[in-house]
């Protein structure tokens, strides 16, 4: 089917869709989607830059090939200082 205009399609209840091979598609232009919840059920890889507005939580590793950075703080360069008074091998937060 083509559509050469607008196409606007209304459900009243739900959709359910199976496809036995790939799925692709191709938008020109901005992709928005509304839910109540949205659950991704493989592995998925995301090309491209990640905005994010909310907490996260992970259940496994979470690996930065560059940096990771919290609160401001760089997990590769940041540094700490040696505070006399906290003992053997303890040291300050990062700077």
């Amino acid at each position: 089917e083509t559509v050469t205009g607008d196409y606007t399609a209304n459900l009243a209840s739900n959709f359910s869709e199976t496809v036995g091979g790939t799925y692709t598609e191709a938008i020109t232009g901005a992709q928005d989607t509304t839910a109540a919840s949205t659950t991704i059920n493989n592995d998925t890889t995301i090309i491209g830059t990640i905005s994010h507005t909310g907490d996260q939580t992970s259940s496994g590793t979470i690996t930065g090939t560059t940096d990771v950075v919290g609160g401001g703080k760089s997990l590769k360069d940041h540094t700490h200082t040696d505070t006399a008074g906290l003992g053997a091998g303890t040291t300050s937060a990062p700077n």
